[in-house]
């Protein structure tokens, strides 16, 4: 009994993880697709700003928020992992780097490195939720498994 609660603890974390990655990854890519449309006319450049201005720090404080749960976890790797990109995070918030404001299309363009962000982390955290839904099955399988342990098993199960 004690092990199926640990293992559903287990899952139900990993789930959470993997359900606020997947939230940053749509914050990125709604961002990133909103800064495509500025390019082409469809919308204003004061939308955009307004909309990168509200998500961002959203996609930030989300992000932020893991690293505790991975620590808690026990998974160090990833931790590693989202330690560069938070550190970046920390300091587009500390710098308000994120509140921009243009008026103007021409205005817009000296804010480039938003656009290499928005493009870097879309790629970072679908990485990244590969990696969170491989733990949840991973936690799942380890259930199932038998009380004796070892990689091959989960490596046959995950590939």
């Amino acid at each position: 009994m004690q092990r199926l609660l640990k293992m559903v603890v287990r899952v139900i974390v990993w789930g959470l993880l993997f359900a606020s990655v997947a939230v940053c990854e749509g914050i990125s890519i709604y961002l990133y697709f909103m800064h495509d449309d500025l390019n082409f006319g469809y919308i204003g450049t004061v939308d955009a700003t307004n909309s990168i201005t509200k998500y961002i720090p959203i996609e930030i404080f989300l992000q932020l928020a893991l690293m505790p749960f991975l620590l808690l976890q026990g998974s160090y790797l990833l931790f590693a992992f989202f330690l560069p990109l938070s550190i970046y995070n920390l300091t587009v918030l500390v710098k308000k780097k994120y509140k921009i404001h243009a008026l103007f299309r021409k205005d817009y363009k000296q804010f480039s490195h938003v656009v290499k962000s928005l493009t870097f982390k879309s790629t970072f955290y679908g990485v990244a939720m590969i990696l969170f839904f491989m733990r949840l099955i991973l936690c799942l399988i380890s259930y199932s498994a038998s009380e004796s342990f070892d990689l091959g098993s989960y490596l046959y199960w995950v590939i």
